[in-house]
């Protein structure tokens, strides 16, 4: 009984307590209409106080403890406007870039200033101060130690060097720095510094150097700091280079049984492939390890090298494939070209295969090149433009490239057709000299190529969107072809033309014997494009420039004797003592008496001067073998020599005879030598009218 009444007043108890709860007002405020919080207006303007003008663009922001921070961007006059709750706020203002240039403190509220001007220097805000001195841990003070700040988002960076008080100053934008101290190239502080706006904060550091360890004890420090990572680079290079080596072991074996396989065309460039892709591998594994250990490296080498790997591997791919295609589209044209059509015909002619083969081959190389230098620009950071602007870039001319692609074909075809033109003329026209036709080829080329190029070149500028460089580009051009065609003459160019006119005109043909430039004589060997080859009478092989041939007078030996035979001549000088008839028929006599002169035309003597000691004489005689011309002049001039011997006169002057004894010739040595010749000598020493009148006296 007592337990069923207290099991009762329980419940009732129970009862009365959620009764009383019920009746309670519930106590959440969210369901409550919160009060009415008066507002203000915070506006201003941010200037550059050396010019008052108004700074665009630059970032302002309010915040206080509590409070959700607020930001605007200044207008173009300047100005800001924000609506605030009454309070104390921190206005702080940001160059674009992120560099804090301004702050101040202000209160929001009824009967304030809800208003503020930044009058503020952009390019040399104001910063704060981060000095000390730099000691050892004995207390000395350290000259020419290296001090640095180095902020990353926004980058700062403010390098100094202590002076001999071991004393530094850096002022920097407020913000969290890195603080590097470097002494005797080694780095000794390796911290965080965190500046406030306007702050002025003075350390002294202290650099223990009582324990600079030697080379060895850094090498042992480093292992001991770095030994895991170390372990690992050593693991990872062992693991790729047993992968690689199981790899090689297998494909030697492979090349052992199936040799002819191995080494086709198709698997080469997958082996090479696999073995670049392996290298490269090793190098990216080993690079991000050590960045892992050192910082530089970290921070300089790979936040890029990861974009240049990936491109790297990419063109090495890319080259994978066009090989492969390369190979393909050979094997391709090599069967469709074994095939043959009804009645066993070639499908299509040599010529044309040969075409097809080029163009599709030039075709893959260019594909493969253009994504191959995507793939470079890629590693630059440059992927999201290009494939933004690949697209519009190709609409807008597709024209224009299929026009480019059209003028590779048509300069494809030009080549070929003139290939097969003067192949043609060449084997129908026997006549025409091979040098011309070679020649004609070449600058019939060369003018298709230069007019295609220009072509090209200007196609190339219209799609750049630079069709008035392009014109100024062919007009310059046209210009300075035309500057190297007027002065050929003096060059290369020069040469070439002079050739064409030599090969044209046919001064002299491969064989003759002519005297050029003045004195050189000898056999002409060939004429070629730059040089015309002579072989000179001491049986040198010497190389004439052809704008020196042309310049100069050719003398063809050769041509002359074919028609009539061409003279010789050889001077000598007697006395006056000897009759002019004399001379005359002795000198006739020497030339017709010489193996190689002709007798018709017979061989003529003149008097060419009168010296101060001596008559000088010139006989001419003829001869028809230009090969032995100057052993023909040599056989006439010792003919000479012997004959006036006999007759005992000597070719030299009267002079000569006085000063050799010391004795003057008599009188009737004098007159033997006036005689006139014989009757049977006449004969000889006639044909000469003018003469013939001096022996009559006339």
């Amino acid at each position: 009984m007592i337990l069923k009444l207290d099991r009762g007043k329980f419940i009732l108890s129970i009862l009365f307590i959620l009764l009383l709860s019920i009746s309670i007002p519930s106590s959440d405020t969210s369901r409550g209409i919160e009060p009415i919080q008066e507002r203000y207006i915070l506006d201003g303007t941010v200037t550059d106080n050396r010019t008052s003008t108004g700074l665009f663009n630059y970032s302002v922001r309010v915040d206080k403890e509590g409070f959700s921070a607020q930001e605007v961007r200044t207008d173009i006059n300047g100005t800001y406007e924000f609506i605030l709750p009454p309070g104390n706020f921190t206005i702080f203002v940001y160059s674009p870039k992120g560099i804090k240039i301004g702050q101040m403190e202000l209160t929001i509220g009824p009967h304030r200033t809800n208003h503020w001007d930044f009058e503020l220097n952009p390019i040399y805000p104001q910063r704060s101060l981060y000095s000390g001195r730099i000691i050892d841990d004995l207390e000395n003070e350290l000259e020419g130690a290296k001090v640095s700040l180095t902020q990353l988002d926004p980058y700062w960076i403010n390098i100094t060097i202590t002076d001999s008080k071991g004393r530094f100053s850096l002022l920097v934008p407020s913000g969290k720095y890195r603080l590097l101290i470097e002494y005797e190239g080694k780095e000794r502080i390796n911290d965080t510094v965190e500046l406030v706006w306007a702050e002025e904060k003075e350390a002294e550091i202290e650099i223990d150097l009582s324990d600079d360890r030697s080379i060895f004890n850094d090498i042992l420090f480093f292992l001991s700091e770095n030994w895991k990572d170390i372990l690992f680079i050593i693991g990872t290079l062992l693991a790729i280079l047993f992968l690689y080596g199981l790899f090689l072991g297998i494909v030697s074996q492979v090349r052992k049984r199936r040799k002819d396989l191995f080494e086709s065309e198709w698997l080469t460039p997958i082996r090479r492939f696999i073995g670049r892709m392996t290298v490269l591998g090793v190098i990216m594994v080993v690079m991000r390890q050590i960045a892992r250990i050192s910082q530089p490296v970290d921070e300089y080498v790979w936040t890029w090298m990861p974009r240049v790997g990936l491109s790297i591997a990419g063109s090495l791919f890319i080259i994978l494939v066009m090989k492969v295609l390369l190979h393909g589209d050979k094997q391709f044209w090599e069967y469709i070209r074994t095939r043959t059509g009804a009645k066993g015909k070639v499908i299509l002619p040599q010529q044309l295969f040969s075409l097809l083969d080029i163009i599709t081959r030039y075709l893959v190389m260019i594909i493969g090149g253009a994504v191959i230098f995507i793939l470079i620009l890629t590693a630059f950071g440059l992927s999201e433009e290009i494939i933004s602007r690949s697209g519009e870039f190709f609409s807008d001319n597709a024209g224009k490239m299929l026009f480019l692609v059209a003028l590779v074909v048509i300069t494809i075809l030009a080549k070929k057709l003139i290939d097969i033109f003067y192949q043609e003329v060449s084997s129908r026209a026997n006549k025409l000299n091979p040098q011309v036709m070679a020649m004609g080829k070449k600058g019939l080329t060369g003018l298709i190529y230069f007019v295609i190029g220009l072509v090209f070149m200007f196609t190339l500028f219209s799609i750049g969107g630079l069709g008035d460089i392009g014109q100024t580009f062919i007009l310059v051009i046209s210009m300075i072809v035309g500057l190297v065609v007027s002065f050929a003459a003096t060059g290369s160019i020069g040469n070439m033309l002079s050739g064409l006119v030599l090969v044209s005109m046919k001064p002299f043909d491969i064989g003759d014997r002519i005297e050029v430039m003045n004195g050189l004589v000898g056999d002409v060997m060939s004429t070629g494009v730059m040089f015309t080859r002579i072989k000179d009478l001491e049986g040198r092989l010497i190389e004439i420039p052809n704008n020196n041939v042309l310049m100069n007078n050719i003398t063809n030996f050769s041509r002359s004797a074919s028609d009539g035979g061409y003279a010789v001549f050889v001077d000598v000088t007697l006395g006056y003592d000897i009759h002019p008839k004399k001379v005359r028929s002795l000198l006739k006599r020497a030339a017709l008496t010489s193996p190689g002169v002709m007798k018709d035309p017979t061989p003529s003597v003149i008097v060419s001067s009168f010296e101060n000691h001596a008559v000088a004489y010139r006989i001419r005689a003829y001869v028809e073998d230009p090969k032995n011309m100057m052993f023909i002049r040599s056989s006439v001039m010792e003919s000479m020599l012997v004959i006036f011997h006999q007759e005992g006169l000597e070719i030299l002057s009267p002079l000569y005879h006085v000063k050799r004894d010391g004795k003057s010739p008599t009188v009737e040595e004098l007159s033997d030598r006036s005689t006139p010749p014989s009757e049977d000598n006449m004969e000889i020493a006639s044909g000469l009218t003018m003469f013939d009148d001096i022996g009559n006296g006339t």
